[in-house]
């Protein structure tokens, strides 16, 4: 919460619009098992599963699955979704590549999800920012909050944003502009 606070607090004395960012189906956008295994230099690991009896006709009714049979063939996981251990990990990862290495937005020594980026020729902080999970709390300047929505937008898809500015709850706290 003190990193929270600290978004919020800038935000106020430097005149900063905030924004609340919390991205939808975030697991399932994480980075694949294969990304995993290359990043980290873990072998790939292999994460299959059967389905219920129930689910089998509606996955027939896909392109390629029609002769799907179920006492011979499992799915394969490609990336973890919800469930799965690897996945709030997955997506830290994928969050990270966003922020970190797309927005060059780094990490503060204080809170590795307290994240500042530092702008122009005299290095000036022009955004910070909380990730928690899928929610993202932000504060800077409208023009530079654009910039930022458009990063996400490239990075998880225009419609699997929910983004709110000046007034909106992150992460139990409510936010009035």
């Amino acid at each position: 919460r003190y990193s929270q606070r600290v978004v919020a607090s800038e935000a106020v004395l430097r005149k900063w619009d905030l924004l609340s960012a919390d991205i939808s189906k975030a697991f399932l956008q994480g980075v694949t098992y294969e990304e995993l295994a290359k990043e980290t230099g873990e072998p790939l690991r292999e994460v299959n599963f059967y389905l219920p009896e129930y689910c089998i006709a509606h996955l027939r009714k896909i392109k390629g699955y029609e002769d799907f049979d179920p006492r011979r063939e499992v799915l394969s996981c490609v990336r973890p979704g919800t469930g799965c251990m690897d996945a709030p990990r997955c997506w830290t990862l994928k969050l990270q590549r966003v922020t970190h290495v797309m927005w060059c937005a780094k990490p503060t020594t204080h809170d590795e999800h307290l994240i500042v980026r530092h702008h122009g020729h005299q290095r000036s902080l022009d955004f910070l920012a909380t990730e928690h999970v899928d929610d993202i709390k932000s504060g800077c300047q409208m023009d530079t909050l654009k910039q930022f929505i458009a990063i996400l937008e490239q990075a998880f898809g225009k419609g699997e944003l929910d983004i709110t500015i000046k007034n909106f709850e992150c992460c139990g706290v409510r936010h009035t502009m």
